[in-house]
């Protein structure tokens, strides 16, 4: 929980602009290295349970089912362009700022599985 508000800034500001982030953090302005939550993670932590609202209220709110909202929440799925702007109307927060965290999230995911030692770097020459 405390990695969720420290992500929100305390609970409501938004996330940094990603022209302002060094180059070692990703566009939640954590460093891609540091496990990452879920969008329905923060958005269970931070929205539905500090605020008594249920999945199956946010869903209406959002003109979604409740299944595909529960599944967001659950993690088995992730936050697609249209349900950040949903998200975004709804909560407040920018639809960029739910898609970089998905896709911080994603990357986080993908970095932890994937061996890169096959992978060769290509050295370009200047003419």
């Amino acid at each position: 929980m405390d990695r969720i508000l420290q992500m929100a800034g305390g609970c409501r500001r938004q996330l940094l602009d990603s022209t302002m982030l060094g180059r070692s953090q990703s566009a939640s302005g954590r460093r891609p290295d540091k496990a990452q939550p879920h969008p329905g993670e923060f958005i269970r932590e931070v929205y539905l349970e500090p605020f008594g609202l249920s999945a199956r209220q946010l869903a209406v709110k959002l003109g979604v089912s409740p299944s595909t909202l529960t599944r967001v929440i659950n993690g088995s799925s992730g936050v697609s362009p249209e349900m950040a702007v949903w998200l975004s109307r709804a909560l407040g927060r920018s639809p960029e700022s739910w898609l970089a965290m998905q896709d911080a999230y994603d990357l986080w995911q993908v970095r932890r599985r994937v061996r890169l030692d096959d992978v060769e770097v290509i050295r370009f020459e200047v003419a």
